[in-house]
């Protein structure tokens, strides 16, 4: 159906490309961790509902559908495919075939907003557009992000694999794992300052920890102190409140607050 409407700029045609056809080009997607629940999560809902959004992918000169973006939805619907569901196609749009691996790469990284890149693969894509001889300047502008977020991502390249860890198990923050580089000279050096960091972090929960439970305690003296002053003067008019009060104290006691 022709649309005739001023509005339109351009026009993008989407194709249905059989799955089991798109070729996955071995090392070119940035991303390169999978979470295999958060791939079941993508399988169920693609058995129940199709793929929402498009898979990007150009004609390489064999004339095959090489993908660009869109892995997880691709290894969710293989999955898929592989269990039975009966899935022929799935919608692309199809990238100029003259289109470089700078532009891919580019493009890859700027598609992945759904589940964003982590911030090592993020690292990992900009040097490897900084091998291609692109200044970190025009990184920034084909990403669309800011010149210090490119250098803070490459930082990460000179991280040890122990500060990396902690980094991607959000041990550490960004934050702390950019001093630790900033303020290291060697491998050893990291991990000293690594090791400075966690028992920092870790005197500050457990002094956190403190500060509530004593503050449980003052408040359970409190209550107990006004159950006192209930009782003393204890009537038939205020039964029922110190009832209330041992009640409240109860519910203390069985959250372990004390």
């Amino acid at each position: 159906m022709s649309i005739k409407n001023s509005a339109i700029v351009g026009r993008t045609d989407l194709y249905n490309v059989n799955p089991t056809s798109i070729i996955v080009q071995e090392g070119f997607n940035p991303r390169t961790s999978f979470d295999e629940n958060k791939l079941d999560d993508l399988k169920n809902s693609i058995i129940a509902n199709g793929v929402k959004v498009p898979l990007l992918v150009k004609l390489n000169n064999e004339n095959n559908f090489v993908l660009i973006d869109g892995e997880r939805r691709l290894r969710a619907t293989l999955k898929a495919i592989s269990e039975g569901a009966e899935i022929v196609s799935v919608p692309c749009r199809i990238e100029r075939k003259t289109m470089n691996e700078i532009d891919m790469l580019t493009l890859a990284m700027t598609a992945n907003e759904s589940e964003r890149l982590t911030p090592i693969e993020e690292a990992h894509a900009f040097n490897r557009l900084k091998n291609y001889g692109i200044s970190v300047t025009d990184i920034a502008k084909k990403v669309g992000k800011s010149v210090p977020f490119v250098y803070n991502r490459l930082s990460l390249l000179d991280a040890s694999p122990e500060v990396l860890k902690e980094v991607e198990s959000k041990r550490i923050t960004l934050s702390d794992a950019q001093k630790i580089i900033e303020q290291s000279d060697s491998i050893q050096t990291q991990k000293e300052k690594l090791e400075e960091v966690k028992t920092i972090k870790a005197n500050k929960k457990a002094t956190k920890i403190s500060v509530d439970t004593n503050y449980n305690k003052k408040e359970f003296v409190e209550l107990c102190s006004e159950m006192v002053e209930w009782l003393v003067e204890l009537n038939t008019e205020n039964v029922m409140q110190v009832n209330e009060l041992i009640e409240k104290a109860r519910k203390m006691i069985d959250k372990e607050e004390i």
